[in-house]
C-alpha cells in the first residue's frame, strides 16, 4: 500500500488523483485538518510527524510513503526513523540538506523529489546518457502560476541559502558570474515571453561532478511581470519580514496569472561525444502546471520503486536508479504529460506549443 502525508494539500491530493487514475484505488491518506477530508474509496488517518505515536500507526501496512507535507527539522526524523524500522520506502519531495551527516539504514528514502528540486538536477543525467562523454548543456525551468504563501516562504528562504549563487554559470568547472544582460526569450513549450535567470547551487553543482561536465547552464525562467520586479529587489535575509514577504510574493503571482494558464516545462539541450563524434541531443518536456508536474513525478517514482528492488540508503532524485524509465513511466500514468528526447536536431524550429501536444 501506498501512503501520502498531507494528502489533502495540493500537491499531495493531485498525487491521489494521479495514483488512483493509474489504478491504485486504496490509498492511505495522511491528513491533519479534519474539514479537507472528501468522500474517497481511499482510507483517511490523521498524521502529525511531531507525534511519533501517529507516525507509527500510519507507516504500518505500508510499502511506500509519498511526503507532501511540511515539517520541521526535527519532526521529519521521527518518520524517517519509523521507515528505516518497518522497511519501507519513503518518497519526500523536501531536499534533505542534513543526510550526509545522519545514518540511514534499513529503508529507502528518495528525497527532492519534484519539478525542482528534482528534475532540474535529474534531467542532465537522463540526457547525459546519450553520450560517452557530456561536454556540456544548458537547462531551462520555465514555470507559469500562482505562488502559496507557504511556497513563497520556502523560495524566499531557498534565495538565502550560503549554497545559493544568483546569476553565475559553470565554467570550465568553476562557479563565474554571468555577465550577460538577460533579455527576453521564446521557449518551445508557449507562445509566453521568459526572462532568463542563471543560477548555481548545491544540488545543481552535485550533479555536474556526478556526470563530469565542466561547462553548464540552468536558468529559471519568469514572465516579466510583478513578480520578476519584486524578486529582483527583494531582500530574502529580512528574516523579520519573511511572512510579509512571501505574502506579498502570492499576491503578485496571482496578479500575473489573471486570465493566464499554468503551465510548466523544461528545455534541456546538450553536446557530448558519441563513438568518437560530437553531437547534440535535445530534451522537451511539459505538463499543465508546476503542481501537477511534482505530484506526477513523486507518483512514477513510487511506482518505480515498488516495482524494482530497492537497496536501503538515502538517494536525492539525481541518484534514482531507474531514471532511464522514469519519463516513459510519466507518460504512461498522465496522458496531458509530453516529453520527447532527440539526437542532432535544433528545439528552436521545433515548437510544441499549448493546445498542439
Amino acid at each position: 500500500m501506498i501512503g501520502i502525508i498531507g494528502a489533502t494539500g495540493d500537491i499531495g491530493s493531485e498525487c491521489t488523483k494521479i495514483l488512483n487514475n493509474y489504478g491504485l484505488q486504496s490509498l492511505k491518506l495522511g491528513y491533519r485538518e479534519k474539514e479537507k477530508i472528501y468522500k474517497s474509496k481511499n482510507v483517511f488517518e490523521f498524521i502529525d510527524l511531531d507525534d511519533i505515536s501517529t507516525c507509527i500507526e500510519f507507516v504500518d501496512g505500508c510499502d511506500c510513503i509519498i511526503n507532501c507535507s511540511e515539517y520541521s527539522d526535527s519532526s521529519i526524523f521521527n518518520l524517517i526513523d519509523i521507515v528505516n524500522k518497518n522497511k519501507c520506502i519513503l518518497i519526500d519531495l523536501s531536499y534533505y540538506n542534513f543526510y550526509e551527516k545522519t545514518i540511514f539504514g534499513g529503508g529507502v528514502i528518495y528525497h527532492g523529489v519534484g519539478s525542482s528540486p528534482g528534475l532540474m538536477e535529474a534531467l542532465p543525467v537522463i540526457i547525459s546518457k546519450t553520450f560517452d562523454k557530456t561536454l556540456s548543456f544548458q537547462i531551462h525551468y520555465a514555470s507559469n502560476g500562482e505562488f502559496t504563501c507557504n511556497a513563497a516562504k520556502e523560495y524566499l528562504k531557498y534565495l538565502n541559502e550560503e549554497s545559493f549563487y544568483s546569476a553565475s554559470i559553470l565554467n570550465s568547472g568553476n562557479i563565474e558570474p554571468y555577465l550577460e544582460e538577460n533579455k527576453t526569450i521564446t521557449l518551445p513549450i508557449s507562445r509566453e515571453k521568459w526572462l532568463p535567470f542563471p543560477y548555481i547551487d548545491k544540488r545543481t553543482l552535485k550533479v555536474c561532478r556526478q556526470i563530469e561536465v565542466e561547462n553548464a547552464i540552468f536558468y529559471m525562467c519568469i514572465k516579466n511581470g510583478y513578480v520578476c520586479k519584486f524578486l529582483r529587489n527583494v531582500r530574502a535575509d529580512d528574516k523579520e519580514n519573511i511572512n510579509i514577504m512571501a505574502q506579498k510574493l502570492a499576491d503578485l503571482s496571482r496578479l500575473d496569472n489573471i486570465d493566464k494558464k499554468e503551465l510548466c516545462g523544461f528545455i534541456l539541450e546538450a553536446i557530448g561525444i558519441k563513438d568518437k563524434n560530437t553531437i547534440k541531443a535535445n530534451l522537451i518536456l511539459k505538463s499543465k502546471s508546476s503542481t501537477r508536474l511534482t505530484a506526477l513525478t513523486a507518483a512514477a517514482v513510487s511506482i518505480l520503486a515498488l516495482e524494482h528492488d530497492n537497496k536501503s540508503g538515502v538517494k536525492d532524485m539525481s541518484e534514482f536508479p531507474w531514471l532511464n524509465n522514469l519519463l516513459d513511466k510519466m507518460m504512461e500514468m498522465d496522458t496531458t504529460f509530453y516529453y520527447r528526447l532527440s539526437k542532432g536536431t535544433n528545439t528552436v524550429s521545433d515548437n510544441i506549443f499549448e493546445g498542439e501536444i
